[in-house]
């Protein structure tokens, strides 16, 4: 009874949270500095062309661009979760976008030469595998649970709308052969954002905490005083989304964003500007869809089936993907698989408070896993297609990498359990008890 009692007052009080107002300038700094993740990391496939002949790459080397960009955010994913508990967000953040800028300069004065070029995107990969855990940990600490789906939706609109402006943007700065200009674009807009952060953020006070009806969290000191632990089938859950958010990066972050313009370039006959703005609409429909899904998601109150059918949906368009013969084929891939990828990108980093509970250190962990696995899926993403395309060919190359994983993926999806908050409370409790004595 007296456990019934506390969670409708505590039911109660998050239902009469506000949003502090300066949580939505914490939204847009934020979001700006994540933005440099995608702005640096896509500034490579759509000028692809001139990035080979200047560099002297084929089109499996090629790929290794992307890949050794993603390596450094597998690396860090679990790292960056105790990092960011030990040293706060605000510093981690500023340390990634140095770091960003720096990876830029290095590959700006690479001259022509290969292995400085792909060193260079090792530094800057520091920010994808920071940010992932950051942001959402960022957020999570402002906005009110009811809210939180819908901040997550705004902030993942950072992956797409940044890789959408370089897609765009990077074949007109490059013309025919100035492709340094494309990587000074990207050192001067993460340069502007590191400001932001240095002069905008703050983390909340204990009023703003109050408000947002965030004071229930378990800090990450409290958490390790306590010896606060999670359950297993959070464990099991987050390890099972995990794998099944890899299996969905390899097809579309990892594979489709990087070899699509080449194989619209290579057998459709594009040119680098057409390609590269058909690629970018598939991301400028997630950008579009990812604060719509993480409205939808906090209506439904249970985000499972969301990304479960956004990985069904992908399986559906990754049949035709490289191997469409009419316009109506090719809107539809890149409608389906612009649309749904970003679905399941919110909605997953928007479920983890109720996968891995109130604790902050879970919710880093579980943030870490997500990371990790994006890193991870991206990485593999970013080559494994370029081997298979040689021997298979466009279509079946991509239909023996795409169709096997996503239908794996769905299953773990299915199997994960999504909401482990009151198993996390009764393990916790007793936990608690025991310490008391």
């Amino acid at each position: 009874m007296t456990q019934t009692v506390a969670e409708a007052k505590k039911g109660t009080r998050q239902e009469m949270a506000k949003t502090p107002p300066y949580a939505w300038v914490i939204l847009i700094v934020v979001f700006l500095a994540s933005c440099s993740v995608p702005i640096n990391m896509f500034k490579v496939p759509p000028i692809a062309p001139v990035l080979m002949q200047a560099f002297g790459l084929d089109v499996s080397t090629f790929g290794w661009l992307m890949t050794s960009f993603t390596v450094v955010s597998i690396i860090l994913a679990f790292p960056a979760a105790g990092i960011v508990n030990k040293f706060g967000i605000k510093r981690v953040m500023i340390v990634a976008l140095a770091s960003v800028t720096i990876g830029s300069l290095v590959g700006t004065f690479s001259n022509g030469n290969a292995a400085v070029l792909l060193f260079s995107r090792f530094i800057e990969g520091i920010g994808m595998g920071v940010f992932g855990v950051s942001a959402p940990s960022a957020l999570t600490a402002w906005f009110p649970k009811r809210r939180l789906g819908l901040a997550i939706g705004v902030w993942s609109m950072w992956m797409p709308l940044g890789s959408t402006v370089m897609l765009n943007l990077a074949p007109a700065l490059c013309g025919d052969s100035n492709w340094q200009s494309v990587w000074w674009a990207g050192t001067i807009y993460t340069v502007i954002v590191l400001l932001m952060v240095i002069f905008l953020y703050h983390a909340p006070n204990a009023e703003q905490i109050k408000m947002a009806g965030n004071d229930d969290s378990i800090s990450a000191a409290k958490a390790a005083q306590l010896n606060v632990r999670i359950p297993k089938v959070a464990i099991v859950s987050i390890c099972l989304i995990g794998v099944a958010f890899l299996l969905d990066n390899i097809t579309k972050n990892g594979s489709f964003n990087t070899y699509y313009p080449t194989f619209l370039m290579e057998v459709k006959g594009m040119d680098m500007a057409a390609a590269g703005l058909i690629t970018s609409v598939t991301t400028f429909l997630g950008a579009a869809a990812s604060p719509l899904s993480g409205f939808i998601s906090d209506k439904l109150g249970d985000r499972k089936w969301m990304v479960v059918v956004g990985t069904v949906m992908l399986f559906v368009a990754f049949i035709w993907a490289f191997s469409w013969t009419t316009d109506l084929g090719l809107w539809f891939v890149v409608i389906v698989a612009g649309v749904f990828s970003s679905v399941l990108a919110t909605v997953v980093v928007a479920a983890v408070p109720d996968i891995m509970g109130p604790s902050v250190r879970g919710q880093n962990l579980g943030l870490a896993v997500l990371a990790c696995a994006n890193g991870i899926g991206s990485a593999i993403g970013g080559v494994a297609l370029g081997y298979l395309v040689p021997v298979f060919g466009w279509s079946t190359g991509s239909h023996i990498l795409f169709l096997p994983i996503l239908a794996v993926a769905t299953v773990m999806l299915i199997v994960a359990k999504w909401n482990n908050r009151a198993a996390f409370d009764k393990l916790n409790a007793a936990q608690e008890a025991q310490n008391a004595e």
